[in-house]
């Protein structure tokens, strides 16, 4: 069996722990995973995977680290999986008091 380790990442003072899908209400993961889909261009899979936009949710970088993740560098890129994606994407749109974007097509419509 192996381990999940837990990351502990620091923004400014605050501390979030990126667990894993025990954190997020599982019946939220259809809806973000239309985004995604928009996102990755229709194919989904959650990812995108570039320095910008390091997340298959279509966060900038500077959104995404600033909410909680942390994509690594350009040589050495981390790869979050979806619950954690998800859970960044979460404090994003709690923040901004946004829906889930894309739940009507991909025309950046809410």
């Amino acid at each position: 069996m192996k381990k999940l380790l837990l990351p502990i990442i620091v923004v400014s003072s605050f501390m979030f722990s990126v667990s894993s899908a025990s954190a997020i209400n599982r019946s939220l993961i259809p809806q973000w995973q239309k985004v995604d889909i928009c996102e990755a261009k229709a194919t989904g899979g959650w990812k995108s995977w570039s320095y910008e936009y390091p997340d298959g949710l279509g966060l900038t970088r500077a959104n995404y680290i600033g909410f909680g993740g942390n994509p690594g560098t350009i040589q050495h890129p981390i790869r979050s999986n979806r619950f954690v994606q998800i859970q960044i994407a979460m404090r994003f749109i709690a923040y901004y008091h946004m829906n889930i974007p894309d739940q009507y097509g991909c025309s950046g419509n809410y």
